[in-house]
């Protein structure tokens, strides 16, 4: 079964994977690292940081991480999550200025109680998942199977969320004209995305040519404006399409799409299916894979 959330430990020292110097990067994927024993440094835009035991590392959207150093007895797991997963979850209670917080932020010292009880709700779900994966089920029990497995992994996101803001991170640092540039975008694109596709409105909202605004975003994510915009539009319309009654028309309508012909269309641009094929390959559990991942 295809499911949100992916598990890996860390890995041995390898030829590909240096002690120092290994540079990762998804465009399509974010990470958070828990790290079980030992020590791992990493550089985060010019900036390092020092992990260890009880700490969390929250690797933020589209971020280029380089590992500057790691002990030998470095140990822990990684959970991976859709960029799809992140953006439908964040739309329920994350206010888009927070993710500058996590970017500035984006280490987390747990309690001994909170250490225990994050590993055991990474535990839970890592074997739930692993149990799903290895056996024989039917349409109705792969559904379940599905729906159970993002609601622990949003019990999960929820409980980490509310150990971080407790502890009420300081505010953002100072920022260059383009931060502020990239920021707005985000907090616009998050509030504007169902009614505005085009990059000319996110630009002229700033007083910027189309051209300079996408070079700017461009700079600072990685990833164009417009490909922020379409990421935005297909999470939101895989949200709607997986968890909600509303028929593929009243979708494309809540998109601000003119026809259901028109939005499908999008849709399988940019997915490789229709929304129809969409819904019911989710419910049963498809593997499918988003031309935007490939």
């Amino acid at each position: 079964m295809t499911t949100p959330v992916e598990f890996s430990t860390v890995p041995p020292l390898t030829s590909t994977m240096q002690e120092e110097g290994y540079t990762f990067s998804r465009t399509d994927k974010c990470s958070l690292f828990l790290c079980q024993g030992g020590e791992l440094d990493i550089i985060q835009e010019d900036k390092t940081y020092h992990i260890r035991q009880g700490d969390i590392y929250i690797s933020p959207l589209l971020m280029s991480i380089q590992i500057k150093h790691r002990s030998k007895d470095l140990k822990g797991v990684v959970l991976t999550v859709d960029i799809d997963y992140v953006l439908t979850n964040a739309k329920k209670t994350f206010h888009p200025t927070w993710n500058f917080f996590i970017y500035e932020n984006p280490c987390l010292s747990l309690t001994k109680e909170q250490y225990v009880h994050i590993d055991q709700l990474i535990d839970a779900l890592r074997k739930r998942i692993a149990a799903i994966n290895t056996s024989v089920t039917n349409t109705q029990q792969k559904i379940i199977n599905h729906e159970l497995v993002t609601a622990m992994g949003e019990v999960l996101y929820y409980e980490i969320l509310s150990i971080y803001f407790a502890r009420q991170p300081q505010q953002p640092q100072h920022k260059d004209r383009k931060d502020h540039v990239f920021q707005n975008f985000i907090i616009s694109l998050y509030q504007n995305h169902r009614m505005e596709r085009e990059v000319t409105y996110y630009a002229q909202e700033q007083y910027l040519t189309p051209r300079y605004f996408s070079a700017i975003i461009k700079e600072k994510s990685g990833i164009s404006a417009l490909q922020w915009i379409i990421r935005m539009v297909i999470a939101d319309a895989k949200q709607m399409l997986r968890s909600s009654d509303l028929s593929i028309k009243e979708i494309a309508s809540e998109l601000n799409f003119s026809t259901q012909s028109f939005f499908g269309k999008y849709f399988k641009q940019y997915v490789g299916i229709s929304p129809t094929e969409y819904r019911n390959g989710k419910l049963v559990g498809q593997s499918q894979q988003s031309v935007l991942e490939r």
